[in-house]
């Protein structure tokens, strides 16, 4: 079967808390030369990726519609650039991953002293 990237997708759901639990899910639909759906394949991805934040889940194989499922997490708050690495090689979507809430522990505060109180310091 020749497989064709011009004719397979990748996308992902955003936007998504970098926290390495909360996840992107991947879709990738793989189609041959013909535009018809691929099915039984189990494809991989890659995700842009500053220093080694990804979290990769593993893809389902594809169904009868050529789709593929699988999930991405990520520790650092940036925007991913997706691409199917395998059975064919295309980039595609990205994902954006934010910052989580405040966290009081990894939070400061610091102020000058000495204020003179008077109302208006």
């Amino acid at each position: 079967m020749l497989f064709r990237s011009l004719n397979s997708t990748i996308t992902g759901l955003s936007p998504v808390v970098a926290n390495g639990v909360d996840t992107s899910a991947v879709t990738i639909t793989l189609k041959d030369a013909n535009l018809n759906p691929v099915s039984g394949q189990t494809p991989t991805f890659l995700a842009t990726d500053t220093g080694t934040n990804n979290i990769y889940g593993t893809c389902s194989a594809t169904n009868a519609s050529g789709i593929s499922t699988c999930t991405l997490s990520s520790l650092l708050a940036e925007t991913k650039t997706l691409s199917i690495a395998t059975p064919v090689s295309k980039a595609g979507g990205s994902v954006i991953f934010t910052a989580g809430g405040a966290v009081a522990l990894n939070s400061s505060i610091t102020g000058t002293i000495p204020v003179v109180a008077n109302g208006t310091a």
